[in-house]
């Protein structure tokens, strides 16, 4: 949250909220995939993760959600398991996908591969794809590369990709102890040292919870020290070295490691790291911007108050409240002890104030507690009102007695009778049959759940892989909200072309409030979504939309984006000019923005009163620590006017 440095406290006393129908929703999620093949509206995907050896428990992979081509329409990378072809389907633009994966080199049909990141690892301006392998042993009998990356060789090269896994450095093992059981648990992608160049982390799960963990890697992406050809085809100019040694992240602890993320949870520019894990505590990383990062996540909050050691799995990252700062839910696995149920998800609730950082489970009274025995894990506006709405994906295919089912809830914030730091959502999974299958036998577990809009109509649709013990295939749920509400989305292009954009924030106001999104590389669970960001504007949101800041992830420059299109994808190119101190967003800093600075920090209420419409809430920020202060006004004075 970015605030002011002027404390100021407000105690309200309002009445409960009384018994609310549940909202009728304006459409549903339809499984587009279950519908006959020769249905205009079957998006021809047939995708199953097989688990070839009952023997070797692996969890399923996920999903990649990313524009590949540049084509404009986002498509889908599907990691199998070994001996099974991946899959990565191009989006036809006609509400089809076709699976190009061996056209296009990385079918892979050998190696185990669990989960993949559509990443510009070299920042030539298109996406390459990393691969997780499981590591080692029956999971990996001939031996293969464990991690691999494919080089995209762009529009000359016709978007094809080739093998570059050897002089990218990817030549990780897995130490000896644990080459006989485990899997990849997730893996992100983000620019931790803030040099411009995107970086890996891998967890693993050894399925052992009483040993230490040293598979969870680092990986820093350098310039390539090898004097090779570029000629080559097997030729990469960056290089990833192993980071973890020294770092902090060589973490021991007993439980195992889930899906990873990258955050900024301090607001200052480097991102952290959060590890969901299972039968201990969670782990934040932050960086201390050095190369080096120190444990925080019980003193911050994030394993409860009092802290309590869950399972936690899959992670979804988002602005719920709309406060200018990014919360979490986590995803938990249910338990009966004592007849009493255990084992809630968390929703955090990012109350940190002037840099003191805190989360608060609200988890709760917002009635988001319980997605049984849950995996992915996503927030996404369903029908684009300005906030976000939730959704999750469960199962446990070895107790198909446990009554799981996905759950879909809606964004009511704010409640009426709720004060303002009040959040509620309403679980409406039973208006979305298709998706919970609430009441049906069940026949699978959820795994991975990603939330992107892949026909192009504005309405954000969901994506789900499922175990691969089930055999059941991948389904991709359509929403068919029609509201009339506004709405638009973003792409960023970096300096150069770069879509290396993973912590990335973008803030728009529009009808009085506010919207956030943090662009990450690698969430859900074992999963990625497309760093192409959706907002919601609600009915005739695009008269009323008044701005948005882009701030960049190396060196913190904002860039004020008045033209929008709406209803449609905007491509928004890194600006050479920084637009801090242009508290007015007119496009100069000048004398007046000095005044409304000064105005900010030193009379409130006064500016607020008058001027809340201006981004100088993000533009002020000057040093980037997330407050507006006094360090801000004397440093507007460095910055060249223009």
């Amino acid at each position: 949250m970015i605030m002011l440095s002027v404390p100021s406290l407000f105690f309200t006393c309002l009445p409960l909220a009384l018994p609310q129908a549940p909202p009728q929703l304006p459409g549903t999620l339809k499984d587009v995939t279950a519908l006959p093949d020769n249905d205009p509206q079957n998006p021809n995907i047939h995708f199953i993760y097989k688990d070839m050896d009952p023997n070797v428990h692996e969890e399923a992979g996920g999903a990649a959600v990313g524009d590949f081509d540049a084509d404009g329409w986002l498509d889908i990378f599907l990691p199998n398991n070994r001996f099974r072809a991946n899959q990565l389907l191009k989006n036809l633009g006609n509400g089809k996908f076709t699976d190009v994966a061996a056209a296009k080199h990385v079918d892979d049909p050998v190696d185990a591969s669990a989960c993949g990141l559509f990443v510009d690892y070299d920042n030539d301006g298109d996406l390459d794809i990393f691969v997780a392998c499981h590591l080692g042993g029956p999971s990996n009998p001939l031996g293969g590369a464990p991690l691999k990356l494919f080089r995209n060789k762009g529009s000359a090269g016709g978007y094809d990709f080739v093998d570059v896994t050897n002089q990218a450095g990817f030549l990780f093992k897995p130490t000896q102890k644990d080459t006989t059981q485990g899997f990849v648990a997730g893996a992100c992608a983000g620019d931790y040292d803030v040099d411009g160049w995107v970086d890996i982390f891998i967890a693993w799960n050894n399925g052992n919870y009483g040993t230490k963990h040293e598979q969870n890697r680092l990986f820093h992406n350098s310039q390539n020290p090898n004097q090779g050809d570029p000629g080559d085809p097997n030729y990469s100019p960056r290089r990833f070295s192993d980071a973890t040694p020294g770092s902090g992240i060589d973490f021991d602890f007993t439980g195992n490691a889930w899906q990873p993320v990258w955050i900024d949870i301090n607001r200052d520019g480097y991102p952290d790291l959060h590890v969901n894990v299972d039968f201990y505590f969670d782990r934040m990383f932050l960086n201390l911007k050095n190369g080096q990062f120190t444990e925080i996540s019980t003193s911050i909050g994030l394993n409860g108050n009092p802290p309590e050691e869950l399972n936690e799995m899959g992670c979804a990252l988002g602005d719920f409240d709309n406060d200018l700062d990014i919360d979490l839910h986590l995803t938990n696995m249910a338990m009966m002890m004592d007849g009493m149920e255990m084992g809630m998800d968390r929703l955090y609730r990012n109350d940190s104030v002037a840099g003191n950082m805190a989360y608060v489970d609200v988890a709760m009274q917002s009635d988001v507690a319980d997605s049984m025995f849950g995996w992915g894990d996503v927030f996404f506006d369903f029908d684009n009102d300005g906030d976000l709405d939730h959704a999750t994906v469960s199962g446990s295919t070895h107790n198909l007695n446990e009554p799981a089912y996905n759950s879909f809830q809606l964004n009511m914030y704010p409640m009426p009778g709720m004060d303002n730091m009040g959040i509620m959502f309403e679980n409406v999974s039973d208006q979305v049959p298709e998706f919970s299958s609430i009441g049906m036998p069940v026949t699978y577990s959820g795994r991975g759940l990603v939330a992107f809009d892949y026909n192009g109509d504005g309405a954000v649709d969901l994506f789900e892989t499922r175990d691969p013990e089930d055999l059941e295939p991948a389904a991709l749920y359509k929403n068919t909200s029609m509201t009339g509400n506004d709405w638009f989305e973003v792409d960023l292009v970096g300096a150069n072309g770069s879509l290396n954009t993973s912590g990335a924030d973008l803030y728009i106001r529009q009808m009085g409030k506010h919207q956030m999104r943090e662009i990450t590389t690698g969430s859900s669970f074992l999963s990625q979504e497309p760093s192409r960001q959706h907002f919601g504007l609600g009915a005739g949101g695009a008269a009323s939309f008044e701005w948005m800041v882009v701030r960049w992830p190396v060196g913190g420059a904002c860039q004020i984006v008045h033209n929008i299109n709406f209803n449609a994808v905007n491509v928004i190119q890194r600006a050479s000019m920084d637009d801090r101190g242009d508290i007015n967003g007119d496009g100069h800093v000048d004398a007046t923005d000095c005044w409304l600075l000064y105005l900010m920090v030193y009379r409130s209420k006064v500016y607020h009163a008058m001027y809340a419409e201006l981004p100088g809430m993000i533009t002020g920020d000057l040093d980037g620590n997330g407050i507006v202060d006094a360090n801000d006004f004397n440093n507007w004075f460095s910055i060249p006017q223009h």
